[in-house]
């Protein structure tokens, strides 16, 4: 069920079984839980990753789940910065393949005039037929 905010089975089962018995260990969640201490050790790290897992102060050295309304909406949070990041990226790579593009199209030796394209050599015209193609497969979605 939170697959999307980056719980596989196994660490949602975890979160799920901390608040059951939080005083409770490894052991114990492998017994309620019905999973191998691999299993258990992997989700734990996890949660600790996403911040869905504190240490407790009542018990040094054990862990405390964080409710979940504060934890899932940091996961959430953090999903959303980590979107708006790549698409500043994406917004930024596109800049620079307009710019890219402009600069090669003024370093062509190939000109259009009255209405004619003239293209200077098999790269040339190799390239425009790619262009031409390209075109048509866009404009026939």
């Amino acid at each position: 069920m939170l697959q999307s905010l980056g719980l596989g089975p196994d660490v949602e089962a975890v979160y799920r079984g901390m608040p059951a018995d939080p005083s409770g260990g490894v052991a114990e969640l492998c017994a309620s839980l019905g999973l191998t201490e691999t299993q258990v050790r992997s989700g734990l790290d996890r949660l600790v990753d996403l911040d869905l897992l504190r240490p407790s102060r009542d018990s040094p050295g054990a862990l405390r789940a964080v409710s979940p309304d504060l934890g899932l909406e940091l996961v959430l949070r953090r999903q959303e910065e980590d979107l708006a990041r790549r698409q500043a990226e994406l917004a930024r790579s596109k800049a620079a393949a307009v710019r890219v593009v402009s600069e090669f199209a003024d370093l062509r030796p190939n000109t259009e005039v009255d209405g004619a394209e003239r293209l200077v050599g098999m790269d040339a015209i190799q390239s425009r037929l790619e262009e031409l193609a390209h075109g048509l497969a866009r404009s026939s979605r």
